[in-house]
């Protein structure tokens, strides 16, 4: 089965309030630990839930507005002091190349390790990396500046045989070949067809980040049915018109995105430091959607 889970650090808006940080989450997908957004605060977010950042061999930023990123240029001088030399990727969109070496030139950093940045069209869809476990995309957003989601899904797993049907239909080996690669074995009385004996030891897990945004269900196609939707819900809906104006989303819009999407969980994120509770976002939107949490921090989701 895939390891797939995603640990909150920071679910907080532009300001850290009421015991809520900036955003930032990991996101394990079996030993690889990816950085989704960093924030202020995000090294100590990672030292509080014991989380070794020296196992962070991804970093995906969703745009350049501080309260996602003014923890980077940190963590990532850290890592020289950490003794880093393992490469690390990094992920944003165009101008995160310009920020990070206009932060290392005026500090005079020199880094140690291999630092791989890969900077995003905000405009279109599209896959933007690729390991042996799982593919990155990001997502399109809209908001004041460029600013894409991302997408994280597993790698689908090997087709197995039902041991039980190996012995029932006493396959050979040949035929359990032939139905791996999709073809169907037929007997005298039966055809046996790859569906009817194959199954999935390790089914494809998928997580979209989308913060921050204004409600746009142009995303839905690109999030269809996917396992888990963490969606910013920086104002309940009697704030929409503020919310639109700001380039960012409601706890109901949030919802709505969710059900059309048809996803399997709803995670809202990214409140306005206004609400000290987050009760009453989490329980306008699931007037919408009824499989909604709020993405506590500290907490690790299991996909």
């Amino acid at each position: 089965m895939n390891d797939f889970s995603v640990t909150i650090l920071g679910s907080n808006s532009a300001l850290p309030a009421h015991n809520r940080h900036p955003s930032a989450q990991i996101i394990r997908i079996n030993q690889s630990l990816i950085l989704m957004d960093c924030g202020e605060g995000t090294q100590f977010r990672l030292k509080k839930l014991r989380i070794s950042p020296m196992k962070i061999r991804t970093i995906c930023i969703s745009h350049l507005h501080g309260d996602h990123v003014y923890g980077l240029p940190g963590l990532l001088t850290s890592f020289i002091l950490l003794r880093r030399t393992e490469p690390l990727v990094l992920i944003g969109p165009s101008g995160i190349r310009d920020f990070i070496y206009a932060v290392f030139s005026s500090t005079y950093t020199t880094l140690p390790y291999p630092l791989e940045i890969i900077e995003t069209d905000t405009l279109h869809f599209g896959q933007v990396y690729e390991t042996e476990d799982f593919s990155i995309f990001n997502i399109p957003l809209v908001h004041s500046i460029p600013c894409n989601g991302y997408l994280f899904k597993s790698k689908q797993g090997t087709a197995n045989i039902k041991k039980e049907l190996i012995n029932e239909y006493h396959l050979d080996v040949e035929e359990i070949k032939r139905l791996k690669a999709n073809t169907s074995v037929r007997r005298e009385d039966h055809l046996i067809t790859p569906e009817e004996v194959l199954y999935m030891k390790n089914p494809p897990v998928s997580y979209a980040y989308c913060s921050d945004t204004a409600y746009d269900n142009s995303i839905c196609i690109y999030i269809e049915g996917i396992d888990v939707l963490y969606h910013e819900s920086t104002y309940m809906s009697e704030l929409a018109d503020k919310a639109r104006e700001r380039g960012h989303s409601t706890s109901y819009d949030a919802a709505q995105i969710a059900l059309e999407a048809k996803v399997g969980k709803l995670l809202l994120g990214h409140p306005s430091s206004k609400y000290a509770s987050v009760d009453s976002l989490v329980e306008e939107a699931r007037l919408v959607f009824p499989n909604t949490e709020f993405a506590t921090e500290g907490v690790t989701y299991i996909l």
